[in-house]
């Protein structure tokens, strides 16, 4: 039985992708000569990615919250999932200067790993996504073995907490996690595409000056199936290209292709103000550090629900057992009953014995 009420949090998704992987295990798929491996010699650099991406981004997160100097820990986005050739990131925010590391880090490693690649001459690179989702309403989490039970179980602050620590044994369902999938499309070697609740929180933080500006690009509004109603969605990205050159000559071309110009954020984040209102999206609350934000207001009426379902179960549990005391109640009655009528055909049967007397 739930013991209390989830609370209201926003977790960030983060996905990385191992590009050009296909082709790579069409070239390496026999046995390494020089491994004692029997499998083919594309797994172990699927192993390194699987093991190596995951510590580089633990490294640049560290870097990145020490070099501010924060006086409490904050958790690093720890592994989700692994799709494919795919890891997905979860953590739960704290709040706008964690969200702020937690992205910068990918960024850094997104970077970093792919000159790694791109040293090894194999034609591999990595590309990434970001999106936030908010539970645990319009979003649910499950135990990773649930069945039809588990899905109806009233959900409680216990099982999140569980889940914020290990997001691994978990899963994780609803509208923002099947948007962050769906953007995945855009995403590319050069750019970290991130949804509007990301772009939001991110310029909403640099308007009150939680950290400084992050540089984004438009890529226009794109068809999201099942997503808003099928409305265009606006799509945003963060630069992550590594290299100089690419990124003088992207410049260059920026200025030939005016609608692809870096565009003032605060306008940016107008527009995207008005289309989230216009489409009835909820807006994300993240709170600035040392400071507590109310929940949006679906979650109010979340609650509200929540206790009324936990009163319903009481009262069902009670009548319940009610209803079993009295069955064991009637039950003993029943047996001292048989326990008489046992006795009394005892006695009758004692009396009927004719003794013989002594001589």
């Amino acid at each position: 039985m739930a013991e209390a009420c989830p609370e209201y949090r926003l977790r960030l998704f983060m996905s990385v992708d191992l590009t050009g992987s296909t082709a790579y295990k069409a070239r390496r798929e026999d046995r390494d000569p020089d491994s004692l491996s029997p499998n083919p010699a594309w797994v172990e650099r699927m192993r390194r990615f699987y093991r190596g991406f995951p510590a580089r981004l633990a490294t640049e997160f560290q870097k990145l919250w020490k070099g501010k100097g924060e006086p409490y820990p904050m958790d690093c986005p720890a592994v989700w999932k692994t799709v494919g050739d795919e890891i997905i990131f979860a953590t739960r925010l704290k709040d706008m200067t964690h969200m702020e590391v937690c992205v910068q880090a990918f960024i850094a490693a997104l970077k970093s790993y792919g000159s790694v690649l791109e040293t090894e001459k194999e034609q591999l690179d990595v590309k990434g996504y970001a999106w936030t989702a908010s539970f645990p309403y319009p979003n649910v989490t499950l135990g990773e073995a649930f069945g039809e039970e588990e899905a109806f179980e009233l959900p409680d602050e216990e099982t999140e907490n569980l889940a914020d620590i290990k997001p691994s044994d978990f899963d994780f369902l609803g509208k923002h996690i099947d948007c962050g999938f769906r953007i995945s499309k855009f995403a590319s070697t050069s750019a970290l595409i991130v949804s509007i609740e990301v772009f939001y929180l991110l310029v909403q933080g640099a308007k009150l000056g939680a950290f400084g500006d992050l540089h984004f690009q438009y890529e226009g509004r794109q068809h999201l199936k099942g997503v808003i109603g099928d409305a265009p969605y606006p799509i945003f990205s963060l630069d992550t290209e590594r290299n100089a050159d690419k990124k003088s000559l992207r410049s260059r071309e920026e200025r030939l292709l005016p609608e692809r110009k870096k565009f003032d954020n605060n306008e940016a984040w107008d527009f995207v103000v008005e289309f989230m209102a216009m489409t009835e999206m909820e807006v994300p609350v993240l709170p600035k550090m040392g400071e507590i934000a109310n929940p949006p207001p679906a979650y109010a009426e979340y609650v509200a629900s929540w206790d009324a379902n936990r009163q319903e179960i009481l009262e069902r549990d009670k009548t319940a057992a009610d209803a079993e005391l009295g069955d064991e109640t009637q039950t003993s009655g029943e047996l001292a009953l048989d326990m008489d009528q046992l006795l009394a055909d005892l006695a009758d049967r004692l009396a009927s014995i004719v003794v013989p007397k002594k001589k």
